[in-house]
């Protein structure tokens, strides 16, 4: 028999139904909206209802594409080569399955604000709620090794719902940027219409770059994008293998493809490139630049006069103050100062070697009984921030020129002059091949942004916090595990029916998505139809009834009816109402021609598509303005915030919220400290950590081989350490926070020992040790070698991601323009570069002294990640680096507050405070200066992690992820992490961890308008 369709007041679409047994049911119509707020009575009320059922059809599939227009495409703009969805070859591309037959392969999604993306369809599908604001904040991205001056054809397949869009793409330079290599624009523009349509649109890169990415870009409409059959191929057709061009025919056609000035000559006029460099007051190259710093070459003439088009002065609109003649010009002068010397020419050679050995032997026998420790030591100390350095600042010395000078006019001491100018040149020349001067101020570019909004310490500054009334979708390991705790029913592809899952801040906890469409309601009653039907086969063993009668329909209506709803069942539920049957009349076999195993199927398959099983539900009831969440929601809290799974039956966690006592803190933390002794709570915190320091990427991580031949195996023990260490803390009442960062104590096996160089008991399991030069989450082996490159440590990166994850500083992304000019920068710098003498330190120093660099990486970065270069690339201690130069590792850490002070900002506090090496820097994290802001980053994490609200909404960062809160809603939270950070200095991490749901904006929530 069929059931009548039944629809709630609070939602004019739950007529979807599924059918067993010949039973047509409604499954989302059975009392969806029971125990949840109406709509209409409040604008922000929370409607469970309406959240999970579809509100659009399925996207048509490939087949159902239909023709483009015959319009002829401008030659400007991309190429429509084919009508149909399948237009486009994936054979020979330089990108992962294309076609999306075998899922994502190697395209990521690293942003998607707004928006989710589902595959299962054999394309990509992304749905955008709400349209953002930055382009990549809906982004698609494949990594790609590219070339320099070869051709590159991207193709694709695309169309959208309905409405026409714009779509940017292109190839962008290194795996922690976001700005183009392609020459002649920064990305390319196309328009989508809602027809499948095929492109190709052919590139020449401008830059070697071995971790590109293809890049899509989605972000700035909310109109939805299908994309299929993407293809990168090196040539100019799509499916071509292609071949690298000789650089002599590439060179041609690298140069920009327009200029300002039709009368622009080719060569260039070198007398007026002169003036225009040296005088032109809107120009002012030789503030920044001398015209030793270029090398100019047949090689990459047009790829210096393109950067110099595009990108120079620093300014909104560079191409206004220097066209292309002006830039052609420029590059003659350079040239013909270079006198059109080959790129790989080694200047270190022939009389300017000479000079350099001259240089030597005149700074050691007349500078270095003053200058003690060539290299390392006296005046000629690394850093902006040693007395030393400053001691140049203060003379004015920036400049090889100007340290010349100054030796010539001063040194040495006793015997100012003597040297003269020819002698101080070869010291100089000497000095200036392993040394680094001091960064000028001037370098500071006044049209970059440097100040953020102001952003205050956390502090509480309202007697109460109230978090936000919402109702999570359960994530796929959550519905997972709670199948499996219920019912014992475990299947690796239940995953493949549920929903993308979607992340908040650093934590997959779907605070904002609901089931949208058809094809994500359809997996869910799928997969409750499976599910219904799995136990129907098995006789409902997990019942314990012995026979499917009456009795044993009522206990699964009565009990577990509960157990599913994490809640009791309210009498409608139950019994049913005047329109529709309750569970209990179902399962009972009323409507199945007293089929009480077919009732009961049908009764279970019900409860397990609706909304009250499949969302956690923080509603809370309403006391004075206020909604106090009820004992079972706390209950659900914390077994999902603990355990990612629901409350077991039986437990004490369940007994609590039967008999109302999860009302109160005591008790709230007494459950929570019995979940944290559960298996299930220790592998969470094992995991946490990665998921806050993205540390199980150093499993994708490439070492050098010839250093590190075992780096995989290695890499896999590194995220067995990291885990055992974090969650070995946080669950120990009588450790500290400082224990967290401390050097002292690790976990290792044979293995992992022997690549550490410390002595450890044999065999491959994990056992504490306590190596002074290791321990802590800083000098942990995942951190150091995930925020390494290749072959050499990055004192950058690690630098940038101790201010951005371990002390929740929000650090913008590099300005445009950077991977072009760091390019151009170590061409001219070819022979300081590859001298063995040259240190990792010298390096970065040198690449990042100039022009947008100073603004980060003056004071934030560069004195930061250079005092961990006592580790190496691989996470190991050393004192020598790869050529065996003695390391360098006095470091700094700058702006010390949550609001990041940047270089070029005249108003800015220089308070700084230094250190040496790795450990040093570890213990000022643990309990020196950079401990306040390390304990607040980690109690935000852990607040992220259990609520969604992101640590950049609390910070009111201005940045991609930051919501827009109400400040009384944002102080609520900064209170409620003060509290989290007490709870970690009176006591434990781990008592911080039993105190989460006892905080106000936890058991408190209100309608926050959003």
């Amino acid at each position: 028999m069929h059931l009548k369709r039944y629809q709630k007041p609070c939602s004019a679409d739950l007529g979807r139904a599924f059918k067993i047994g010949g039973l047509l049911l409604g499954s989302l119509a059975l009392f969806a909206c029971d125990g949840a707020p109406q709509p209409g009575s409040s604008s922000s009320d929370v409607v469970v209802s309406s959240s999970v059922v579809p509100t659009s059809s399925s996207a048509a599939t490939t087949s159902s594409a239909t023709a483009v227009s015959s319009e002829a495409p401008s030659s400007s703009s991309v190429a429509i080569v084919s009508s149909s969805s399948q237009g486009n070859p994936t054979a020979n591309s330089l990108l992962s399955d294309g076609s999306f037959t075998q899922g994502l392969a190697q395209f990521a999604t690293p942003n998607l604000v707004n928006a989710t993306l589902s595959w299962d369809t054999g394309y990509l599908d992304f749905a955008i709620s709400a349209a953002s604001t930055q382009t990549w904040e809906v982004e698609l991205v494949h990594p790609v090794s590219v070339q320099t001056n070869a051709n590159y054809t991207l193709c694709f397949d695309a169309k959208t719902d309905g409405n026409a869009r714009d779509i940017l793409f292109h190839i962008d330079g290194g795996e922690d940027s976001n700005w183009a290599i392609i020459s002649g624009a920064n990305s390319e523009l196309r328009a989508l219409s809602g027809s499948w349509n095929s492109y190709q649109q052919t590139m020449m890169v401008s830059s070697d770059d071995a971790t590109a990415r293809v890049q899509f870009l989605l972000g700035t409409s909310n109109v939805n994008v299908q994309l299929d059959n993407i293809g990168l191929y090196l040539g100019t057709e799509c499916g071509q293998s292609g071949t690298m061009p000789p650089s002599s025919q590439a060179s041609s056609s690298s140069a920009p493809a327009a200029s300002s000035s039709s009368s622009a000559t080719t060569e260039g006029n070198a007398t007026l490139g002169q003036t225009l460099f040296e005088s032109d007051p809107s120009l002012v190259c030789s503030a920044c630049h001398g015209a030793s710093d270029f090398s100019v070459n047949a090689g990459n003439r047009n790829q210096v006069i393109q950067r110099i088009f595009l990108d120079m002065p620093p300014s909104n609109n560079p191409q206004a103050d220097c066209d292309l003649q002006c830039a052609t010009d420029i590059v003659a002068f350079l040239e013909a100062q270079g006198g059109q010397q080959s790129s790989s020419t080694n200047s270190s050679t022939g009389s300017e070697d000479l000079a350099h050995i001259e240089g030597k032997t005149i700074f050691e026998e007349q500078c270095q009984r003053c200058h003690d420790g060539e290299r390392t030591a006296g005046v000629f100390q690394d850093g902006l921030y040693d007395e030393a350095m400053e001691s140049l600042a203060a003379k004015g010395i920036y400049t090889a020129n100007a340290l010349s000078d100054y030796i010539a006019a001063s040194m040495p001491l006793g015997g100012a002059a003597s040297c003269g100018e020819v002698c101080a040149d070869k010291v100089t020349e000497y000095i200036v091949s392993w040394h680094v001067l001091p960064i000028n101020p001037q370098f500071a570019d006044a049209t970059l942004p440097r100040s953020q909004p102001e952003r205050k310490a956390l502090s509480c500054s309202q007697p109460e916090s109230y978090g936000e009334r919402l109702v999570r979708l359960l994530t796929r390991e959550e519905y997972a595990n709670t199948v499996r705790d219920l019912f014992g029913y475990t299947d690796n592809s239940l995953g493949s029916y549920l929903p993308q899952d979607d992340a908040k801040g650093k934590f997959i906890n779907n605070k904002d998505i609901t089931l949208r469409t058809d094809i994500e309601y359809d997996g869910v009653v799928q997969l409750a139809e499976t599910i219904a039907q799995w136990s129907k086969d098995s006789n409902f063993n997990w019942l314990s009834c012995g026979n499917l009668d009456e009795t044993c329909a009522q206990r699964l209506v009565n009990e577990y009816g509960t157990y599913i709803f994490r809640r009791p069942l309210t009498n409608a539920e139950k019994n049913g109402t005047n329109d529709v049957p309750g569970y209990l009349a179902i399962a009972r076999g009323e409507y199945t021609d007293g089929d009480v195993a077919q009732g009961m199927q049908v009764a279970l398959a019900a409860m397990l598509s609706s909304p009250q099983f499949l969302y956690r539900h923080e509603i809370g009831q309403d006391a004075n303005g206020a909604f106090a969440l009820s004992s079972y929601e706390m209950a659900t809290f914390l077994s999902y915030t603990f355990t990612r799974s629901t409350p077991q039956p039986g437990s004490s966690l369940w007994l609590a919220a039967e008999n109302n006592r999860l009302n109160s803190a005591d008790s709230i933390r007494q459950e929570a400290s019995k979940l944290l002794e559960t298996d299930a709570a220790k592998a969470i915190l094992g995991e946490f950590v990665h998921d806050w320091l993205s540390t199980r990427d150093v499993l994708a991580t490439q070492k050098d081989p010839a250093q590190f031949g075992n780096f995989d195996d290695i890499a896999a023990d590194m995220v067995t350490e990291l885990s055992l260490l974090f969650q070995n803390i946080m669950l120990d009442d009588n450790a500290s926070f400082a224990d967290l960062y401390a050097p002292g104590k690790t976990y290792v096996n044979s293995r992992l020992a022997q690549h550490y160089g410390i002595n450890a008991p044999g065999g491959n399991s994990f056992q504490a040790v306590a190596p002074a030069n290791r321990g802590g989450l800083l000098l942990s082996g995942a951190f150091l070698a995930n925020r390494g490159d290749f072959a050499e440590a990055s004192p950058v990166r690690r630098a940038t991601y101790i201010r951005r994850d371990m002390l929740c500083q929000y650090m913008p992304p590099p300005p445009a323009g950077v991977s072009t000019s760091r390019e151009e920068k170590k061409g001219s710098l070819e022979a300081f570069l590859n001298d063995e003498r040259t240190t990792n330190r010298d390096t970065f120093h040198r690449l990042t002294e100039g022009t947008p660099c100073v603004e980060c990486h003056a004071e934030l970065i560069n004195p930061l990640g250079f005092g961990l270069e006592d580790y190496d690339t691989a996470g190991r201690f050393r004192t020598v680096d790869n050529a065996g130069n003695p390391i360098n590792a006095s470091g700094a850490f700058f702006s010390p507050f949550m609001e990041l002070h940047f270089f070029g900002d005249s108003n800015r506090s220089t308070e700084h405070y230094p250190f040496n090496g790795g450990q040093e820097l570890a213990t000022m994290l643990a309990t020196g200066e950079a401990s306040g802001l390390a304990k607040s980053c980690l109690a935000m994490q852990f607040y992220n992690y259990a609520t969604g609200i992101m640590v950049d909404s609390i910070t009111e960062a201005d940045g991609p992820l930051t919501e827009n809160l109400e400040q009384q809603e944002r102080d609520g939270y900064g209170c409620d992490v003060n509290d989290m950070v007490g709870e970690m200095n009176q006591s434990s991490p781990r008592s911080m961890l039993e105190a989460i749901g006892t905080l106000d904006s936890i058991r408190f929530r209100k309608a926050w308008s959003r």
